[in-house]
C-alpha cells in the first residue's frame, strides 16, 4: 500500500471503506464498532459503482477480498462466499492470475490481453501491488473453502485461461532480488522449491494456503513434506504462527482416516505448542483462518 502515499495514487473509496471497516473491527472499542455498519454499506455501494465504471479495478478486488474477510470472521459465510467469488472472478478477469514473471521486472504487461482488458500499470510498484492483490483472493479463496465447505472458485485447471502463471508474492525490497520460484502447478508436481533465504513471508503464506487446501482433497505427502523442509526458522510472531498451524494441519489432512499413524497426533500436539507461545495481545490480531 505504499504507492497509496503519492499524490495522484489514492486508492480507490471501495478498497478505502474496505480498510476503514476492518480497522474499526480491529480496534475493539464500542465507538468504532458502531461504525461498522455504515462503513459496511458504503463500501458495497462503492465496489458497485466502480463495477459500473470499470474504475480502479484491482483496487476493486482488493476491496472485495478485504471485504469477504469481514464477513467470514463475522459468520456471514455465505455473504463472505458471494464476495469471494466476485473478487476472484474479477482478478481472472483482468488477468492478475497471469502476470508472466518477466512482468515484474520489465513492466511489460499484460503479456495476453485480458477478458477485461484495463489500464497497463503506471510503474513497478503498482505492478507488484497487482501480484499481491491475486495472492491475497487467492488464499481466502483456498482457505475459506476448507473452512467453510463450499466450492473452490478458482480450481486447478489446465485450461490455458484458468492456468495461475503470476509469481509467487514477494516481500519488501525483495522485488527483482530474488529469483522467481516455480509456478503454482510445478510446486504441488514437487518442483525443486527455493532456498530458504529466498523465501519470505508472503510466499511462505501462499503456499501453506495452497497445501492445506490440496490436503483437504487429495493425498500429496511429498509436496507437503517439500514444503515444510523450505520453512526458515524465523522468530516467532503471528505470521510464522499462521503459517506453520496451516502446514500442521495439513499433515492432519493427510493422515484423518488412518488409524494407527500417530504423525497427525504429533502434528496437533505441535499446533498445541505454537499455540502456547501466542501471548494475549496476540489473539485479537491472527489470522481469522487459524483462530
Amino acid at each position: 500500500m505504499d504507492r497509496f502515499l503519492k499524490p495522484g495514487n489514492e486508492p480507490h473509496p471501495a478498497l478505502e471503506n474496505a480498510i476503514y471497516l476492518l480497522a474499526c473491527h480491529f480496534t475493539e472499542t464500542q465507538i468504532y464498532s458502531d461504525l461498522e455498519p455504515a462503513f459496511l454499506i458504503q463500501v458495497q455501494h462503492e465496489i458497485n459503482a466502480a463495477l459500473d465504471t470499470s474504475d480502479r479495478l484491482p483496487d476493486v478486488v482488493q476491496a472485495s477480498a478485504l471485504l469477504a474477510v469481514y464477513l467470514y470472521m463475522n459468520n456471514r459465510i455465505m455473504e463472505g462466499y458471494r464476495h469471494t467469488f466476485s473478487a476472484v472472478k474479477l482478478a481472472v478477469g483482468i488477468g492478475l492470475h497471469q502476470i508472466q514473471p518477466q512482468s515484474v521486472l520489465t513492466g511489460i504487461y499484460p503479456v495476453q490481453t485480458p477478458l477485461i482488458p484495463i489500464a497497463p500499470p503506471r510503474n513497478a510498484m503498482e505492478l507488484q501491488d497487482r501480484v499481491l492483490a491475486f495472492w491475497q483472493v487467492f488464499m481466502i479463496d483456498r482457505c475459506w473453502s476448507v473452512a467453510s465447505g463450499l466450492p473452490l472458485v478458482l480450481p486447478d485447471k489446465d485450461a490455458p485461461q484458468c492456468r495461475i502463471l503470476t509469481p509467487w508474492p514477494l516481500g519488501p525490497g525483495k522485488w527483482g532480488t530474488t529469483g522467481f520460484q516455480p509456478s503454482l502447478r510445478e510446486f504441488f508436481d514437487g518442483a525443486e522449491l527455493s532456498n530458504q533465504s529466498e523465501e519470505t513471508i508472503p510466499s511462505l503464506k501462499a503456499k501453506a494456503a495452497a497445501i492445506y487446501e490440496l490436503t483437504s482433497r487429495s493425498k500429496n505427502e511429498a509436496a507437503v513434506q517439500k514444503f515444510y523442509s523450505t520453512i526458515p526458522a524465523v522468530p516467532f510472531n503471528r505470521d510464522y504462527f499462521a503459517i506453520q498451524t496451516m502446514v500442521y494441519t495439513s499433515f492432519i489432512h493427510l493422515k484423518r482416516h488412518a488409524t494407527s499413524d500417530s504423525r497427525a497426533l504429533k502434528a496437533g500436539s505441535s499446533i498445541t505448542k505454537l499455540i502456547c507461545q501466542l501471548t494475549g495481545a496476540d489473539w485479537s490480531y491472527l489470522d481469522p483462518i487459524v483462530c
